[in-house]
């Protein structure tokens, strides 16, 4: 813009008085009094307007300001002189100000554009709706600009909130199809090697070998597909706060070679070596045993699954002051620098494409870091980048090290061929599969079992048969689970403790079901079942289960 011109009698410096030759005298024939007044009382009447207002000559020499202008810029009329005026502007807006403004000196076109001034009081910047209209004389020749700016910043800020959350929900939205998508394929993967399997093993000319290798794959995708259903049960868990840990003192090598153990086979197929170190003593932490055999189990099977063949994968412990750290190293992939972190985040991937070379929901390492935080502890990332390997570590608060006592590698118990021999079992279930795995599992161990389809089929049979134990669905339809539950108790005359019927006898009750969240699980208990099994059942869990609560023994490999 060309330089300021006079300022008026509300400016800082003013340099006229009332009676002097008016500043319109420069541009235009003089004034009569009753125009020199009606000008006077504009220019009070802008210094009470909430808004910035001004006025140039046509070629955009600035002549006036109105009050609230100098008050927000903190300007004196020596700064506002020449070029002055666009040092409060916001550096990025200027050029496009200037740009603007200089079209419509050309064209005579109104001005109207937003940009940023910066305010006297803390330096901030406000923005500003800025508009000007020329005025004419009657040869429609420009005489003057009238122009103002107008405070518009909360509206300004309220439509970047709401373009942010716009492009969130659309972010989110576009994350949720993609995991949508992920979940489909990863729960049909083993799903059709499953089915597969089956549709083979259904043919009638199927060796020995080709039937081992079927049940093991069939077994493998199966467990492969209930990891992922546990996995998105946990993310749920933890969004509704409702994942806890159980701790108690607990030794860190059981935990760590137990899911050493749980990966072997996959590493052994990959031909890769695990190694560890560092127990040379028996550290001990504050634990929920079966999560942080999680935390571990997650780690050394991602490092597995991204090791190339032939690889290498190592644990570490080692004290570090009040704590122990435990390092999970590998030689594979690696991490790419700029994912490193979003690593822990749910749903997040490194390679979310459909060409990926590795499946997963993405919510592995976000529940690890989930549950090492519930255990007091922290974990971190290092890599090199991809094709250099990671290394996981996590750091866990410890009790005081315990001497180094020999013991031996943990196995699991081994149930005795006959230990349900004359037990007799009723197992109700709409599900024709799974009253039949249910069957096919207890008779092997020499129970006696007898299927029921509904709640009134299994009642009947109850009420004639008089079973040992009850295993039973509780989604069914119809009458459900807890409807059964209640209506045996009144057939049993359950006492008022809930324990024993009138001749002190009480059949035991398990619930096996899909519902597996924690308020289910306490609602069943409350209800009245002694026990509480969600399916997909592991055949020890649930003949230990019914061999504990009927007092038969088991025996140690």
């Amino acid at each position: 813009m060309a330089e300021a011109g006079n300022i008026d009698a509300h400016g800082p410096t003013p340099r006229r008085s009332r009676s002097a030759e008016s500043d319109f005298e420069a541009f235009e024939e003089p004034a009569s009094d009753a125009l020199i007044d009606a000008e006077s009382a504009f220019l009070e009447l802008a210094n009470t307007l909430p808004q910035m207002v001004w006025i140039t000559a046509p070629n955009g020499y600035h002549k006036h300001y109105n009050k609230h202008w100098w008050d927000y810029t903190g300007l004196t009329y020596e700064q506002a002189r020449g070029e002055g005026w666009s040092k409060i502007l916001h550096p990025d807006d200027a050029p496009r100000a200037q740009q603007r403004w200089n079209e419509s000196l050309a064209s005579g076109e109104p001005y109207e554009i937003e940009y940023r001034i910066r305010r006297q009081s803390d330096g901030s910047y406000r923005w500003f709706l800025g508009r000007a209209l020329p005025r004419k004389n009657s040869r429609g020749e420009i005489i003057e600009w009238f122009g103002t700016c107008t405070d518009i910043h909360e509206q300004k800020m309220a439509q970047q909130a709401f373009k942010e959350a716009k492009e969130q929900m659309m972010r989110a939205n576009s994350a949720k199809d993609t995991f949508l998508a992920t979940v489909s394929h990863e729960l049909r993967t083993p799903l059709n090697a499953i089915l597969g399997w089956t549709q083979i093993l259904a043919e009638e000319k199927v060796s020995i070998d080709e039937q081992k290798h079927a049940l093991s794959r069939i077994q493998r995708n199966a467990e492969s597909q209930a990891q992922l259903i546990e996995d998105l049960l946990d993310v749920s868990r933890i969004v509704n706060g409702k994942l806890k840990v159980e701790l108690a003192p607990t030794p860190l090598s059981h935990i760590v070679f137990a899911a050493i153990d749980s990966v072997m086979p996959r590493a052994r197929e990959k031909n890769i070596i695990i190694r560890a170190a560092g127990l040379d003593h028996e550290p001990t932490v504050m634990a929920d045993a079966s999560r942080l055999q999680q935390v571990f189990w997650n780690l050394i099977t991602n490092a597995v699954k991204f090791t190339p063949a032939s690889g290498r994968v190592e644990i570490n412990v080692q004290q570090a002051d009040e704590s122990l750290q435990v390092s999970v190293s590998d030689n594979g992939k690696g991490i790419a620098q700029e994912f490193l972190p979003l690593i822990f985040d749910r749903f997040s991937q490194a390679d979310g494409t459909s060409t990926r070379s590795h499946g997963g929901l993405g919510l592995g390492l976000a529940i690890v870091k989930h549950l090492v935080e519930l255990h007091g502890g922290k974990i971190e990332v290092k890599s090199d980048g991809v094709g250099y390997g990671s290394t996981f570590t996590v750091t866990l608060p410890s009790t005081k090290l315990k001497p180094l006592v020999e013991k031996e590698s943990p196995t699991a118990e081994v149930l005795a061929p006959d230990i349900l021999n004359g037990v007799r079992i009723l197992a109700v279930d709409d599900e024709e599969s799974a009253r039949e795995i249910v069957s096919a599992t207890l008779e092997r161990f020499g129970a006696t079992v007898k299927l029921a389809s509904s709640v009134i089929d299994g009642l009947r049979i109850f009420e004639s048969w008089k079973p040992d134990l009850v295993v039973t669905d509780i989604g069914m339809p119809g009458y459900d689970g807890y409807d059964f539950i209640h209506r045996l108790k009144m057939m049993m005359n359950v006492s008022a403790d809930g324990n024993t019927d009138e001749f002190g006898n009480r059949t035991p009750v398990v619930a096996l079901t899909a519902f597996a969240s924690l308020q289910d699980r306490t609602r069943a208990l409350a209800e009245g079942f002694d026990r509480y099994i969600t399916k997909p059942v592991n055949m020890n869990e649930l003949v230990g289960t019914v061999a504990d609560l009927l007092g038969t023994t088991t025996k140690p490999q």
